[in-house]
Parts: structure tokens; C-alpha cells; sequence
């Protein structure tokens, strides 16, 4: 799985039990040459910047939706009490969630914004310098499923909101091994309860259709959940998870 990181091509069948039905989703070689092909198309997908087949409306999505506000208070109230000094945000869209973790932040704390989509990362950076942050953020343009210029543990916090949601179930298992090896002490997960079930038209539907078991998901990648919060949207059935990890010692 060269199109891969390290973490997942080592784990892949153990991290892939992580779903909510527990299937076990690799019983022989053929299966695991589906899920190569599989996330390779995804990997490509990225690269050439057009959609995975069965995310087609993703290019639609708008990154300054009106409950972005409310997820950001979650996960500043967190950064305001852990204080940490390197953070990186997974999937920033239009930079509004990073505009918000600046603002808290320490002077001298410094956090990345990473973006795969050449589209939201245009209005990532345009977003921040509007707001004149731009030069207190770095932004980078990379798949969070293989952040190869990332060093293990390179930050002590890593957020990321309402973004595997977006993500077929093999993908984003791979994004949250990639997730657990960047961060060194918290990751912030947030994400709408409701749309957690990873839909598409993919060759592999069936797998890409289970549900993800976040916290087992990170428990078998060395976290353990310190809180584990369910809110309301406002006027809206939805409801969303905000789930605190620390790295086991």
C-alpha cells in the first residue's frame, strides 16, 4: 500500500475491526488487494484534485456553514485548558475553526492548518489574510491520509471537526492512524453524529458504508478518551461529538 502511511499498511486489518458492527473486513490476500485498489483511487483522486467516485458533491460543500461557531467554542474551551504550544488542525476548509484557535492560542504556541482540497485551501489562506493571520498560521496543502513531511509527534494537539464524516470508512481510518502518529499528547475529535455513517458509490461500498468506532479506533492507535460530549445543533435533530484523547503513556 505505497499510496499509504506507515501505520495503516502495518495495522490495517486490526484498525479496520474498528467499526461499529465489528465485521471483520479482511479474511484473505483478495481482500486486501480490494482495499489497496480501493485507497489507491482515493489517493489519486486527491492528487488530481477531482472527487472520489460517489463524492461528487463534495466540491459543493460550503466551509463557512453556520454551525461552525458552535463547534469551535467546544474545542476552544479545550485548547483553553490545555494550553498546548504546537497544534495542528486536520481538514481547516475556509480557515474559520483555525481564525478561532489562533485567537486563544499563546503568542508563542504555533499552529498548522492542513487542507487537501485546492479549492478550500485557496479560500484558507485568503480567509486568514483578511483577518491578518496569515503570517501566524502556517497552511499546508497536503492529504491527511499520508502527511509525509509531518515528523511522528511533531505537534502536542491535533483537532479535527467535521471532517471524517466527508471520508469513506477506509480513508478515514487511514487519516485518523496518520492523526494518532502526528500528535504527541491530545487529539480534539468533533463530529456530527448523525452523518458518521461514511456513504458512497466506491468499488469497495459495503466496507466503505461501516460506521467508525472512534474510540476504539484510538484506542488500539495508544489514546484513551478523557471526555466524550454529545451537543445539539440548534433548531436542528443533529447532534455532535467532541471527543478529548490523551496518548497513553
Amino acid at each position: 500500500m505505497e499510496e499509504y502511511n506507515t501505520i495503516f499498511k502495518k495495522q490495517y486489518k486490526e484498525l479496520l475491526s474498528c467499526n461499529a458492527d465489528h465485521k471483520t473486513l479482511v479474511n484473505s490476500n483478495n481482500d486486501t488487494l480490494r482495499i489497496q485498489k480501493d485507497l489507491i483511487r482515493y489517493a489519486t483522486s486527491i492528487k488530481n484534485g477531482t472527487n472520489y467516485n460517489g463524492f461528487r458533491f463534495l466540491h459543493e460543500w460550503n466551509p463557512e456553514r453556520e454551525h461552525t461557531p458552535l463547534l469551535a467554542s467546544k474545542i476552544l474551551d479545550i485548547i483553553q485548558k490545555v494550553r498546548p504550544k504546537n497544534v495542528c488542525e486536520i481538514g481547516a476548509g475556509a480557515g474559520i475553526v483555525a481564525r478561532y484557535v489562533r485567537e486563544v492560542l499563546d503568542d508563542d504556541a504555533k499552529l498548522t492548518a492542513i487542507e487537501s482540497l485546492p479549492n478550500h485551501f485557496k479560500h484558507l489562506n485568503t480567509h486568514l489574510n483578511n483577518h491578518f493571520m496569515l503570517n501566524r498560521v502556517r497552511t499546508l496543502n497536503l492529504s491527511a491520509h499520508k502527511l509525509d513531511i509531518i515528523k511522528d509527534m511533531e505537534f502536542d494537539c491535533v483537532y479535527t471537526s467535521e471532517v471524517l464524516m466527508h471520508i469513506p470508512f477506509l480513508v478515514a481510518v487511514g487519516i485518523i492512524s496518520e492523526i494518532a502518529r502526528v500528535s504527541s499528547k491530545y487529539i480534539i475529535h468533533c463530529e456530527n453524529v448523525v452523518s458518521c455513517l461514511n456513504k458512497g458509490d466506491t468499488l469497495e461500498k459495503e466496507m466503505n458504508e461501516c460506521r467508525i468506532d472512534y474510540v476504539s479506533l484510538y484506542d488500539k492507535l495508544g489514546f484513551t478518551v478523557v471526555s466524550n460530549d454529545v451537543y445539539p445543533y440548534k433548531n436542528s435533530h443533529h447532534s455532535f461529538i467532541c471527543i478529548l484523547l490523551e496518548r497513553c503513556e
